[in-house]
């Protein structure tokens, strides 16, 4: 007697599992959860930094974004599960048909999942079983391929080629297995996915590379001359050695900084008994014409690793020629000397490529233009007298304009040795841990770190072009125009554009040290019509500056200069007598940087 049939437990499920999982085909399977993988391992990059980009970019805290992380991950690590399933299924069911033992098979097949390209052992088994030559010699090349792909480290898009190719074979061998159910193509969609997010990225770090050459075409256009790494060496490598001499004594014998004791001609006398060769070198560098300087540059082109101690030198050149003024302001041949001398400084730190050379010319400027308050307490200085030692002003613009285009080739450096290692220099280092990394994530992730590199270098590139509101057609003040030159710090942290934000998140500071030295050479004038006020009134100080023509405004805020006269407060607790000028705080800036003549 027959029994009656049972109906199929949990059929409805079960039929969902096998239709998700392909098993119906194993050979459908393998081909499905590998064009699955490769979907997924091109798309994990993007996914994971977009996940940091968005979290770092909310503001909230660290537990918040960790939490805010793994929730984000929960999807994408799902899908990876099930493409792992899939693929274990399916090398199973295809090492099952050589293998007798089923559980010897298990592990092969998990292991095979987790090295996909390798499947070409599994496959090139089953083929060689089935005496299918031409497709076995397919699954032989894509082995070799995978083996190249993962254990040797090529630059580029070598390994996306050798990736794709080996990939290509190995679909072609998969194909030549026997399977009961038919070929059919439409389960490789997540393959052409891959194709297209392949070909787009490489476009799309095409486009990047052409708005760099365009961005630094216009940046060039705005600074003058070239920005080109290229061209920026040669520049440099035009200007005077920085071994030769005079400059290689005066780097050498460059002294220590010496407190200041407030008795200049005390320290003047100590300071060339101290260091006569490191004057000497100061004499013959102020004879030589104002010039850039060349330097040695590291084998790696790193300007950041460049020693610039020349800057440190001609500081301190400059520190003993002010102090020199300051102890002999009667003497006249010794301060128009003293003066030539720091100009000269001033002037061959202007003629240098790097922003930091500016802004020591700026300091130079500042101590010239402070020690020359010295001379002009005497009372004897005539108009034509204080407009020679004043002499001509630079040009703080253009300089700083030009300088921020070099600063952009200085940056470039900086990019195109983190681009260059992430294309293969920094894994072929002993200090990379894994030397048999997987090689698609060698592959994929310099790839993807390389487009945001270049994206962080566009930014770069971009923001520097505010240089050219240094021009201030609009006539703005100091204050305003660092505003509009202040670093985009939302787009830079919504984007993690890490070292646009390290290199120019003060850029907005040089239009006010612009600000300040052009209001400091003011000072200065003003500074001699006090004084003759006083020569033409007994000896009197003006009780205010209503004697001008008109009331000067500050180029910081367009605020009336402040004047103090009589009993002053110095910085180092003493008193003195004389007249100061200086700005009016506000809250935009503290008004630090004033003038003081002290009077006898």
């Amino acid at each position: 007697m027959k029994t009656a049939a049972k109906p199929l437990k949990h059929y409805r499920r079960k039929r969902f599992f096998y239709k998700l999982l392909w098993r119906r085909s194993f050979r459908t399977g393998a081909m499905f959860g590998m064009a699955w993988q490769q979907l997924i391992l091109l798309l994990f990059p993007f996914f994971l930094w977009y996940c940091f980009s968005w979290l770092f970019a909310s503001g909230s805290d660290s537990f918040e974004r960790m939490f805010g992380f793994l929730l984000l991950m929960l999807p994408f690590t799902v899908c990876c599960i099930y493409g792992f399933l899939v693929l274990v299924h399916a090398f199973s069911a295809m090492l099952r048909s050589v293998i007798p033992n089923d559980k010897a098979a298990a592990p092969v097949a998990m292991l095979l999942t987790l090295f996909f390209p390798f499947a070409g052992i599994a496959a090139l088994v089953v083929l060689a079983k089935e005496k299918r030559w031409l497709f076995a010699l397919f699954a032989g090349i894509s082995l070799a391929l995978a083996v190249l792909c993962y254990f040797v480290s090529v630059p580029g898009i070598v390994p996306w080629l050798v990736s794709w190719i080996g990939l290509a074979f190995l679909f072609v061998a998969l194909a030549g297995i026997r399977d009961r159910d038919g070929l059919r193509f439409y389960f490789l969609w997540p393959l052409a996915g891959a194709l297209a997010l392949t070909v787009g990225v490489f476009c799309y770090e095409a486009a990047l590379r052409r708005d760099l050459v365009r961005e630094r075409a216009e940046l060039s256009k705005i600074a003058g001359r070239s920005v080109a790494l290229a061209d920026y060496r040669a520049r440099d490598a035009a200007g005077f050695p920085v071994g030769d001499e005079p400059l290689k004594s005066l780097i050498a014998r460059k002294p220590g900084g010496e407190e200041d004791t407030g008795k200049p001609r005390e320290m003047v006398e100590e300071y060339r008994k101290k260091n006569p060769e490191f004057i000497e070198a100061l004499r013959k560098t102020v004879k030589l014409p104002a010039q850039a300087i060349a330097h040695v540059w590291p084998e790696d082109n790193m300007i950041v690793g460049m020693q610039f101690e020349e800057y440190g030198a001609f500081r301190e050149g400059a520190r003993y020629l002010a102090l020199s003024i300051k102890a002999d302001p009667e003497n006249r041949e010794n301060v128009r000397y003293c003066n030539a001398g720091m100009e000269r400084l001033r002037d061959w730190m202007l003629a240098g490529n790097a922003l930091i050379a500016r802004l020591v010319a700026i300091s130079i400027e500042s101590m010239r233009l402070n020690a020359l308050s010295y001379p002009l307490a005497t009372g004897t200085i005539s108009a034509a007298d204080w407009q020679e030692l004043l002499g001509k002003e630079p040009d703080w613009s253009t300089e700083f304009i030009r300088t921020l285009g070099d600063e952009a080739a200085v940056y470039d450096a900086i990019f195109d040795f983190m681009v260059v290692g992430l294309k293969g220099k920094l894994f072929e280092s002993e200090a990379f841990p894994l030397k048999t990394l997987n090689g698609a994530v060698q592959a994929y992730m310099p790839l993807f770190a390389r487009i945001h590199l270049l994206r962080d270098q566009r930014f770069c590139l971009l923001e520097l072009k505010k240089a050219n509101l240094l021009r201030n057609p609009d006539g703005l003040t100091a204050v305003e125009l660092a505003k509009r030159m202040k670093f985009n710090e939302e787009e830079a942290k919504r984007n993690i554009y890490i070292f646009s934000t390290m290199l120019l998140s003060a850029q907005n500071a040089i239009a006010l040290k612009k600000g300040e030295i052009e209001d400091r050479r003011r000072f200065a004038q003003i500074a001699w019509q006090v004084m003759e006020y006083r020569r033409t009134h007994e000896g009197k100080l003006p009780e205010s500056l209503d004697f001008l023509p008109e009331k000067p405004l500050d180029s910081m805020t367009r605020q009336p200069i402040r004047y103090e006269a009589g009993k002053l407060q110095l910085s180092d607790d003493r008193e003195g007598y004389g007249f100061r000028l200086s700005f009016e705080p506000s809250d935009e800036f503290s008004g630090r940087g004033g003038y003081t003549v002290l009077l006898k």
